[in-house]
């Protein structure tokens, strides 16, 4: 391509028509334009599109994050209930145990 816009370049100048040259001088730095700035929307769409995934997969972590801290805050009021539940301040366990995967040692005590 570079080939062929440089014979014509030469051949303009040979023939002296300076005005000739000069228009297709114009319309070549244009064209260079052009392809700098489509070159640059694709790079700006393309950095727009990671940063979209990026924020969507800390979203993802955030919400996977609160649900694990709604689940403690769960058994550690449970915990707190179940100590606090006899009149004279000892602390009273119900009969029933069942297993809790965000427990200390996976068990959860519930009244």
């Amino acid at each position: 391509m570079a080939r062929i816009f440089n014979t014509i370049r030469q051949r303009l100048l040979k023939e002296d028509r300076f005005m000739r040259y000069l228009i297709y001088a114009i319309g070549e730095i244009v064209l260079v334009v052009i392809g700098i700035l489509i070159a640059l929307q694709i790079n700006d769409n393309s950095a727009q599109q990671k940063l979209e995934r990026t924020n969507v997969r800390m979203m993802e972590r955030m919400q996977d994050e609160l649900h694990i801290n709604i689940d403690r805050l769960h058994y550690l009021d449970t915990m707190y209930s179940l100590t606090m539940c006899a009149s004279d301040g000892r602390p009273c366990w119900a009969a029933s145990i069942r297993h809790s995967p965000i427990s200390p040692k996976g068990w959860m005590r519930t009244a």
